[in-house]
């Protein structure tokens, strides 16, 4: 029971491949800004302490907007939650550990830029169709021509370690480019997908027909729920668990861009092209069954033969054991498969306002694989704060999000919030006078905090006051400074 809470536990706390940056991506004094642009590079060199991620996003499951309290407690508003269905109703979970990571600026002009880090990373995600979910309200017969579509339930959970190296270079003036090689260790995986029922109700004869289906595929299961005392790698300590060897596999991030002004700059990136081969303990199995129709019991003449009755109940109790004893029985493999990881895309306008502040609008994949607009300002305040504000929109996420970098001397400290709305609470009133408090806009809930130790920033440079130019010095690079009359 022990090991069985543990799986639960880590397939309902887990990550999404660090999709969860959209507030991160605009600090580009901050190493990890780099996630979801692979061709920018960070303000200087970089030897990155352990940090942390943790992260939720939805499209639907919001229940503080579907509650409503009175003085006779609190109830949910059904019809608002059935209102706010999707075809496909998505919940994902995140939790990302930056290991360590190092950046340094190469060449005579520090036109190179290579990186290197390592990450450990767990995604699960679970997806109900609309349709599922209604069925309990409405019944089998209140869906248009009684036709119950559930064949989008899916659901998947995945463990594993990137040992990542990147390069970023300054083409020229106006391109820049970026590639990031990930080399994955896999650990666990687990998948229900291809699964759904379909329920189809006749309107005239009230005759039903159900079909259903599901793919499950599995590795690296059995180190969490070994049935032996001191077997599982989970109690053998943290060291033997993440010790392991993993499966193999690959990942590609890319990034380009190109500033045709100096107001101005367009960029583009892809990231997640890769896959994992699952070897270890891999198992898979799938399940199809043939459609079952059930067009209510013949009575016939029960009421002057009750044994016509017991006949016509054995033979519909027969025909549905054997119509779920198929259903029930799988197709089993043991032999290994590759997962594709999911990729993301990112494009990006950026519109600076002088060398401290820039505007930028994106669009982008979304944690719920769906695409969301990005609209947000990144401001400094001399060389010690960097600050960034964004809001995202689309497919049911709305998130204002804040975040900072802070350099404390030689040390860079970061945090973002990726939904500051979040903290608007409602309280939910519970028996014997206990209450319960959920954030009202739950579409996008993620936290990031990191620390580094920065290197060989390039020191900002200010314009003289009104009415002065230079010549290079020792405080300005070139010679003695010179104060001319102001022009009017």
């Amino acid at each position: 029971m022990n090991r069985l809470l543990t799986l639960l536990a880590l397939f309902g706390a887990a990550a999404t491949q660090a999709q969860s940056d959209a507030v991160i991506s605009g600090l580009d004094w901050v190493p990890q800004h780099t996630a979801l642009r692979p061709h920018q590079r960070p303000e200087g060199g970089y030897f990155m302490l352990p940090g942390a991620e943790v992260g939720f996003a939805t499209n639907w499951l919001q229940p503080a907007q579907w509650l409503e309290t009175t003085d006779a407690g609190t109830t949910v508003r059904v019809v608002d939650m059935l209102s706010s269905l999707h075809e496909s109703n998505g919940v994902q979970l995140a939790v990302q550990a930056d290991l360590i990571g190092w950046g340094k600026a190469l060449g005579k002009s520090k036109q190179h830029f290579l990186s290197f880090g390592i990450s450990e990373q767990v995604s699960s995600q679970i997806t109900l169709p609309g349709d599922l979910i209604r069925l309990p309200f409405l019944g089998n017969a209140g869906f248009e021509d009684g036709q119950v579509d559930a064949q989008r339930i899916g659901a998947e959970l995945m463990h594993y370690r990137s040992y990542h190296l990147g390069w970023q270079a300054h083409l020229n003036d106006r391109w820049s480019a970026g590639l990031r090689l990930h080399h994955l260790r896999g650990f666990e995986y687990a998948s229900l997908r291809n699964a759904g029922v379909t329920w189809a109700t006749d309107p005239d004869t009230w005759s039903w027909t159900i079909t259903g289906g599901a793919e499950v595929q599995t590795a690296g299961l059995a180190a969490l729920w070994d049935t032996v005392d001191g077997n599982a790698a989970l109690e053998q300590g943290a060291q033997a668990y993440l010790g392991r060897a993993g499966d193999p596999g690959w990942a590609l991030d890319a990034g380009v861009s190109f500033r045709p002004s100096d107001r101005w700059s367009l960029e583009a990136s892809v990231m997640g092209l890769g896959r994992i081969a699952w070897q270890r303990e891999a198992w898979s199995a799938s399940w199809q069954s043939e459609a079952m129709t059930f067009d209510g019991l013949s009575l016939g003449a029960w009421a002057v033969d009750p044994a016509a009755l017991q006949d016509s109940l054995d033979r519909w109790a027969g025909q549905t054991l054997a119509w779920a004893d198929s259903a029930t029985r799988p197709t089993p493999s043991e032999a290994s498969f590759t997962t594709a990881l999911p990729v993301r895309w990112n494009l990006r306008a950026v519109r600076h306002l002088g060398d401290r502040a820039a505007l930028h609008l994106a669009l982008r994949e979304g944690l719920t694989s769906a695409v969301t607009a990005q609209l947000g300002a990144t401001f400094e305040l001399g060389t010690t704060f960097q600050g960034h504000v964004t809001y995202q929109h689309g497919n049911g996420l709305r998130a204002l999000g804040v975040g900072f970098a802070a350099h404390l001397g030689p040390l860079q400290w970061f945090t973002v919030v990726d939904n500051a709305l979040a903290a608007q609470l409602v309280a939910v009133e519970l028996p014997e006078d206990r209450t319960l408090y959920l954030p009202y806009d739950a579409s996008r809930l993620q936290a990031r905090m990191g620390l580094s130790w920065v290197f060989g920033r390039k020191r900002k440079i200010s314009p003289p006051p009104a009415g002065v130019s230079w010549e290079p010095s020792s405080q300005r690079p070139g010679g003695q400074v010179t104060r001319t009359c102001p022009s009017f």
